[in-house]
């Protein structure tokens, strides 16, 4: 068990001796990290990728050259860092290929215009004051409390991403809780201008002052005293339900105040809401929206990024692939219990999809003169970093290959950052499960629990298309006639429960809207009924049926 808590492992002698002192020496150092330290390990880090750049990702090589891949890096290192929020431009430098993340210049222009509307309509407020006694006369500016959700770290997070994105296309200015778990984990995203409400603030008269929106409906939005709240979580009424129809917004629009709480990712739903649609398409590619806006909005403060730093130089730097293995059974009594079936899948997985190496009974002798002669420095390296709640998975896989040699002769380290064995909800539990996700969203290769919204995060961070572990529970005698896992279909989350309101023909939208939905989006490979948004070049399965088909079932 290192400093942190976490566990490591590698093969062969040697090579566990480079990779313990290695840990030690980088926790030593980067212990009490100041902002020129994570600054500087991250031209480190620039460098070490370059001469890395041909290594695989999702087993391809890779396109960039070195020496262009060379310039980029340099250019990122050299920009100018944010000391209040380091990650915002430093979580770059540690992926295989930054410039894909580049966002769109009208999503770069809508950012800009709407940092500048958030801090003129935040600046100098006293917002208990303007909560209790001026909400009425607040004529310039649209607001959106958002109060955290329930669920685990991975559903509120989903969900105030998906709040933004309503806000951005509507020009509400968020305002967010601050008396959970939120600030303690997050920057804030705006320069010159907070989010955050502050810890006094009358979050009890929230909902008790905020209109439902069946009294809001039957009002046609008017005379709510300027406030609206909106339930939407995976179980709605019908009223909130009507959220997702266009002529909805109608009224909404009239409401200077709404209160927004949910447990869901609502982006896919958003879009195939033909107003919001208009304003969202031009910013990002489908298959990028949540990917962007997780870059503006979900990154670690920087106490948590200098965590995230020491272990991805303990555990993930320098490997020729990194693969990412998450492991959450939902529907079980005992989310942290170890399943034989679901470990087996693991494995068969893995190593089906060429991820990780199969096994020999018999060592090779070649194998070691290869040691002998080249010693590590002359073997390829996977990084293998399991996430869960249960220690026994990641203790598994490590010894048994240890204690096996691979097909390959490769050398291979697991790591794993904790094992809480309980969803406890602490503050501690979403620290640590936040450093998680934001190494997992490094991984060239990753697995994921169906149905997980802890696995949504790193993929749609890191704008992974994951393979969905499959952890169902099938009868007795069955177990061979169940699909280890499924590959995926996007990078992008899966929205769960995406709502069949109905709506007023009117609002059904326009040709090309009707067409763009057709094109992209698709019902989740992980969950039948949900829906998510797919790149036309990122629908490997065909047989994934149409968001009509899902919507009208």
């Amino acid at each position: 068990m290192t400093k942190d808590g976490a566990k490591g492992v590698s093969l062969p002698g040697n090579a566990i001796l480079l990779g313990t002192l290695g840990t030690v020496v980088i926790f030593v150092c980067l212990f009490a990290m100041d902002v020129e330290t994570v600054i500087g390990w991250a031209k480190y880090s620039s460098q070490k990728a370059v001469a890395d750049i041909s290594s695989i990702r999702n087993n391809q090589p890779e396109k960039s050259s070195s020496e262009s891949a060379s310039v980029r890096r340099d250019a990122l290192v050299n920009i100018t860092h944010d000391p209040t929020c380091l990650a915002r431009t430093q979580h770059l430098l540690y992926r295989r290929d930054p410039e894909r993340f580049q966002p769109l210049p009208e999503f770069d222009k809508a950012w800009d215009r709407y940092v500048a509307m958030h801090q003129s309509c935040t600046q100098g407020k006293n917002w208990t004051q303007v909560f209790l006694h001026e909400r009425n006369m607040t004529v310039d500016c649209n607001y959106m409390i958002v109060m955290e959700g329930s669920g685990g770290l991975g559903n509120k997070l989903l969900s105030l991403t998906s709040a933004f994105a309503y806000a951005l296309a509507t020009d509400r200015i968020v305002l967010v809780e601050s008396r959970k778990h939120f600030k303690d984990l997050l920057c804030d995203p705006f320069p010159g201008s907070s989010w955050y409400l502050p810890e006094g603030f009358p979050y009890d008269n929230v909902w008790g002052n905020a209109t439902r929106m069946n009294v809001a409906i039957s009002k046609n939005f008017t005379d709510v005293d300027n406030f609206v709240r909106l339930s939407l979580d995976h179980i709605q009424t019908w009223a909130d339900g009507q959220f997702f129809c266009d002529h909805t917004h109608n009224g909404l629009a009239k409401v200077r105040w709404l209160a927004w709480t949910s447990n869901q990712y609502f982006i896919t739903r958003l879009l195939m809401i033909p107003r919001v649609w208009e304003r969202l398409n031009p910013l990002a590619k489908p298959g990028q929206i949540f990917t962007i806006l997780s870059h503006k909005l979900l990154l670690p403060n920087n106490k948590l990024w200098a965590h995230v730093v020491r272990l991805y130089f303990a555990y993930l730097a320098g490997s020729s692939r990194r693969v990412g293995v998450q492991v959450r059974l939902h529907g079980r009594p005992n989310l942290a219990e170890f399943d034989p079936v679901v470990y087996d899948r693991i494995l068969d997985c893995l190593q089906t999809n060429r991820a990780l190496p199969k096994l020999r009974e018999e060592e090779d002798v070649s194998d070691l003169m290869s040691f002998a002669r080249n010693g590590y420095e002359g073997s390829t390296e996977i990084s293998v970093l399991v996430t869960s709640l249960q220690l026994r998975y990641y203790d598994e896989m490590k010894d048994l290959y240890v204690n096996r040699p691979n097909v390959n002769g490769t050398v291979i380290r697991f790591h794993m950052v904790s094992h809480l064995d309980r969803q406890d909800g602490s503050m501690h539990q979403s620290e640590t499960a936040f450093v998680e996700m934001w190494l997992l969203s490094f991984s060239d290769v990753l697995l994921i629990s169906r149905y997980s919204t802890f696995g949504y995060i790193p993929q749609g961070i890191g704008g992974i298309i994951p393979s969905h572990l499959n952890t169902q529970t099938v009868p007795p005698g069955q177990e061979n006639n169940a699909s280890s896992c499924h590959p995926g279909i996007s990078t992008q989350p899966c929205t769960h429960f995406p709502q069949k309101p109905r709506c007023d023909p009117g609002s059904t939208g326009n040709e090309s809207h009707r067409e763009w939905m057709r094109c992209h989006v698709r019902e989740c490979v992980d969950h039948e009924g949900g829906l998510q948004l797919v790149q036309e070049s990122e629908q490997p399965n065909e047989s994934a049926r149409l968001w009509g088909d899902v919507l009208q079932s």
